[in-house]
């Protein structure tokens, strides 16, 4: 896989012996040189390089880097807990909490003081995902991302989802660190081109080191970048980005990408000259030792010439640092390679000075969480896993809601996600958040119909116990109706569903039809024992609007909210369980 250099030959003595022989000698090499140096200046005259500049370099020393790398923070700026909420004190007393801007600068601290070449890298995301982000945008991640000092990051699709504008405002200005986006063409939003380049060179340990950044391609169809950013082709922006970055004379090339781990792996097959790829926008977790990974930690693919590439991703919120020790040759091919994704536990020190910012910035949140949202005309229970209730209606309203730009013709929730009703009259931010705990997003799918009646039958297999595990499955849904009876066997249940079409009517489920339909990111993967979902869901986008935030606009929108059922889910056969 790697060239093999022979040794130089043994030094032979000469015929040439004397002054007058060295005299002929000198005057040979001059008469060989004059043409040498005319056909050089020619070429310089037609932007040609001379000979003198393109003759292979002196073979440089081999080099030691070690990659610290984030992916899709996503406003993670305090420790949290396993749902991916900010963690409450008692939480963090206990010790239950993970990541957070503070200890993750502590960890990047630590492994600087190992001493070094050392790069810290981000592959995009940092917006989107908690009250940090939805209050306060791009400011805090900004702030904190300066303090950790990275050496460059590139733009995640979320960093587009309130425009350009924002983007640049919040988060670009003040940046004390390169965006590299090579596939990203801002030349109609002048101060977004300002603050983004497509690449960058550095210098480390005596190498240069080639950076190339890739945003994700579909950014303008689930994002919101407007008329004037443009997304292209990742493997064509790679190809320009590797001669680029080689023409300034870098012979170590690490793409930045934010397309997800599929197509990571993609580009390393197909595109020369690349020896790293740190990823992100899959969330995918990569570990050589941990069994829930989706591959190796590297993940090692052979480029077209057959060098090794390696691929890594960090999962996502800042949980993980991903941590990539790769030893370069001469010649700037990977040799050797070690690490792992370290985990950023409780049992993880905090920086001190970061963690007084948080906290800062946690204050300037207070107001927020009790700001009003909308109301409620009269108290409504969370009762949500044994039959229709209107909280599971409301949710699965605003879940179709913010699915609707990509199609969705109806959606689904979980009940058991549903933690807590909620009082009459004015509802808050607070009160939202306290329904719906969870760091999720709203995905959107494909699902066939003989699918979607198993998702459906699934949910109601413990819909008749009370005590059984699992009741949380029971399935709220939005622009779908079925009926249930729990007295029969298992897999016969549902005695009817429909869905709705686009001219509001009800038709029964056909189990050919392909239908776009929404769901929270929690379900898609499998949650709650959803195994068909997870199977076969086609043409998922997972990374859509927190359904926090889908829930607050819809009640926003919809207020006050309603108080009875609509009749979306009939239970036959017997009552309510108590």
């Amino acid at each position: 896989m790697h060239s093999v250099f022979p040794s130089a030959p043994p030094r032979r003595r000469g015929r040439f012996t004397g002054p007058a022989s060295l005299a002929l000698l000198l005057a040979v090499l001059l008469a060989a040189l004059c043409p040498l140096a005319g056909q050089a200046a020619e070429k310089a005259r037609h932007g040609a390089q001379p000979a003198a500049q393109t003759a292979a370099k002196p073979s440089a020393q081999p080099l030691r880097l070690t990659i610290l790398h984030t992916n899709d923070v996503h406003a993670r700026i305090q420790e949290f807990n396993r749902f991916g909420q900010t963690c409450t004190p008692e939480e963090s007393s206990k010790g239950e909490c993970f990541g957070g801007f503070p200890r993750l600068a502590a960890a990047v601290a630590a492994r600087r003081a190992k001493g070094g070449n050392v790069l810290l890298l981000d592959a995009g995301d940092q917006f989107q995902g908690t009250l940090f982000y939805t209050v306060l945008k791009g400011r805090p991640s900004r702030d904190a991302m300066n303090a950790l000092r990275y050496n460059a990051m590139t733009l995640g699709n979320h960093e587009f989802d309130d425009g350009p504008e924002v983007l640049v405002e919040t988060f670009l200005n003040g940046l004390s660190f390169p965006v590299l986006a090579a596939n990203v063409d801002a030349s109609g939003f002048e101060p977004l081109k300002e603050r983004i380049a497509p690449w960058s060179v550095i210098s480390v340990g005596g190498r240069k080191v080639g950076l190339v950044g890739l945003a994700y391609e579909d950014t303008a169809s689930i994002s919101a970048p407007g008329p004037d950013v443009a997304f292209g082709d990742a493997r064509q922006a790679l190809e320009r980005g590797v001669k680029a970055v080689t023409a300034q004379g870098a012979d170590i090339v690490v793409a930045l990408t934010h397309v997800g781990y599929g197509r990571d792996k993609e580009l390393a097959a197909s595109v020369d000259g690349v020896d790293v790829i740190v990823g992100g926008h899959t969330h995918t977790l990569l570990s050589s030792t941990d069994p829930k990974a989706a591959g190796p930690y590297p993940t090692v693919v052979p480029s077209p010439s057959g060098r090794p590439v390696l691929v890594v991703q960090a999962e996502a919120w800042g949980k993980y640092l991903g941590e990539l020790t790769v030893d370069f040759d001469a010649s700037g091919v990977p040799s050797a390679w070690s690490g792992q994704p370290l985990l950023l536990d409780a049992s993880m020190a905090q920086d001190p000075a970061l963690l007084a910012k948080a906290r800062g910035w946690q204050e300037e949140l207070a107001p927020f969480l009790n700001q009003p949202v909308g109301k409620a005309a009269e108290a409504l229970p969370f009762d949500c896993r044994f039959g229709e209730c209107v909280l599971g209606s409301v949710l699965a309203d605003a879940v179709r809601m913010a699915g609707k730009a990509q199609g969705a013709q109806a959606a689904f929730v979980n009940g058991g996600a549903i933690r807590t009703g909620l009082r009459a009259g004015d509802v808050s931010q607070g009160d939202l958040l306290a329904v719906y705990p969870f760091a999720d997003t709203v995905a959107t799918f494909q699902l066939s119909g003989k699918d979607l009646l198993a998702v459906l039958e699934h949910g109601v297999g413990a819909a008749s116990d009370p005590s059984a595990k699992g009741t949380g499955r029971f399935l709220q849904v939005s622009g779908i109706h079925y009926s249930f009876d729990g007295r029969r066997p298992e897999g016969q249940r549902i005695v009817t569903a429909s869905i709705q079409g686009a001219d509001g009517g009800f038709t029964p489920v056909n189990p050919e039809a392909l239908y776009t339909l929404a769901t929270t990111s929690y379900l898609l993967k499998g949650g709650d024992g959803n195994a068909v979902l997870k199977d076969g869901a086609r043409r998922v986008y997972a990374f859509g609007k927190s359904v926090s935030d889908a829930l607050a606009d819809y009640v926003a929108s919809h207020s006050p909210l309603p108080a009875r059922p609509e009749g979306r889910i009939t239970r036959l056969g017997d009552a309510l369980p108590q």
